[in-house]
């Protein structure tokens, strides 16, 4: 009878545990989860105004914005590794060093957002008449949006870095309403100046480029005033900042691979090879791409929130241990949740991207088989940033190298000696996840 009061004090202690667990990722990751779906609302919203400028400045925008994101995605790597360094000392209660680390990573985004607007500015010309093959019309309104988004990164590197301040105190919330704010703004002036509503006069791409530097200024001065206080410069500490920004920064470097490789050069080698198949292919994996994206939006937060959490954890065995999992648990059953919605409507959910019959028709089969693919993705980017909050990014550099290669490889093999179609780079691409999640899983438990 004793025993079996133990064992079920020790049962309830355990849920009471795990439900404090589920309660530290909930507390960052739900309002990252509202704050992207409201972006990505207001960012339609926001598309579709500027698509009323013109064809040309339509196309001209969304591929400067891309160009952009792809640089920021990059070297936005220092932001996390800022989250992991004052984790981990906000963890041990250091707050002085906890308050360094941030400084020092202002000023490394600093640094950096002004050498890229700087670049850009001075590049843009080249850019889109070099890169892009820009010319005639679509150059002109090119122009026009660049020279006003240069300070783009400057801002976004600053944005990136109290972004991730507030997930270390957890304190997502400030995020939300800064973001909100900013979106609504941008919308209201885009609506004033782009289009000119209520009489104000028409400005076309330059105004719309405005009012989204305008708007990130305007959250980024939110995010600092509710951060001011963990703000401390002395000059004398000058030295010591730019000797720990010079270490996030080194610390960063596997992770820029890591995004390198993953996020640009296999994207652009497959979407190559699907195009090789055929035009419609690569239409209804494209589209596929896009609903998948937004299933994996719990994915991207609750990772988020165990990368910030196992930081500050190191000490704690049972944390580090069941952060993955709970993490993992929490993103599948929203996956799940929204992918029975979406595949019940499926023939609209494409629809809205496309009208074209054929893409919609191939797109609707074989979207089910695309989203059972993609499951093994969940845990193994929750393991992947696991290891990155235990400073152990370079196994996953190298982890994803080489099993992207090998994969690259065969899905070239099969284009060259065999049949394949998208049924076929959907499975290697479940391989790879499958794969990558038992190599992560091995190296965190290990």
């Amino acid at each position: 009878m004793a025993l079996d009061n133990r064992a079920s004090h020790y049962q309830k202690g355990n849920l009471l545990m795990t439900k404090t667990y589920i309660k530290h990722l909930n507390i960052v990751a739900i309002p990252l989860i509202i704050q992207f779906i409201t972006n990505y609302i207001l960012g339609l919203t926001d598309q579709a105004i500027i698509g009323r400028i013109s064809t040309e400045a339509y196309g001209a925008v969304g591929v400067i914005n891309s160009f952009n994101f792809m640089l920021l995605g990059i070297v936005g790597s220092t932001a996390i590794i800022f989250n992991i360094r004052a984790g981990k000392r906000l963890g041990c209660n250091d707050v002085n060093a906890f308050r360094q680390e941030f400084v020092a990573a202002i000023l490394l985004g600093l640094m950096i957002g002004l050498t890229i607007s700087a670049a850009v500015f001075a590049g843009k010309s080249f850019v889109l008449r070099k890169i892009y093959g820009f010319k005639g019309e679509i150059f002109t309104e090119g122009i026009k949006f660049f020279t006003y988004i240069c300070p783009y990164s400057l801002l976004q590197m600053q944005l990136f870095i109290f972004g991730q301040y507030y997930k270390i105190k957890r304190k997502t919330n400030w995020l939300l309403a800064g973001s909100l704010i900013s979106s609504v703004l941008n919308i209201v002036l885009d609506f004033l100046f782009v289009l000119g509503g209520f009489g104000f006069p028409r400005f076309g791409a330059s105004a719309a480029a405005a009012s989204t530097i305008l708007s990130m200024a305007v959250n980024l001065l939110i995010l600092w005033y509710y951060s001011r206080f963990d703000i401390e410069v002395h000059l004398a500490k000058l030295p010591l900042y730019f000797s720990i920004a010079k270490q996030q920064m080194i610390d960063s470097i596997p992770l820029m691979g890591q995004e390198f490789f993953e996020g640009s050069v296999f994207v652009v080698v497959l979407n190559s090879i699907i195009a090789r198949i055929g035009v419609i292919e690569l239409s209804v994996y494209l589209i596929l791409q896009q609903l998948i994206k937004f299933l994996l939006v719990p994915m991207n937060m609750y990772s988020s929130a165990a990368l910030t959490l196992i930081s500050q954890s190191r000490n704690d065995k049972q944390a580090l241990k069941i952060f993955p999992r709970l993490a993992s648990v929490l993103s599948l059953a929203m996956y799940l949740l929204i992918a029975a919605v979406l595949l019940i409507f499926r023939n609209q959910a494409a629809h809205i991207i496309t009208d074209d019959l054929q893409v919609i028709s191939k797109t609707s089969k074989i979207l089910p088989l695309a989203v059972s693919c993609y499951l093994f993705q969940i845990p193994a980017v929750m393991y992947k940033n696991a290891l990155f909050a235990l400073e152990k990014s370079s196994y996953v550099l190298y982890s994803t190298a080489i099993v992207n290669t090998i994969i690259l490889g065969a899905v070239s093999f099969l284009l060259v000696f065999g049949k394949i179609g998208l049924p076929e780079i959907l499975g290697c691409q479940f391989f790879t996840f499958v794969v990558l999640f038992l190599l992560y899983r091995w190296k965190y438990y290990k």
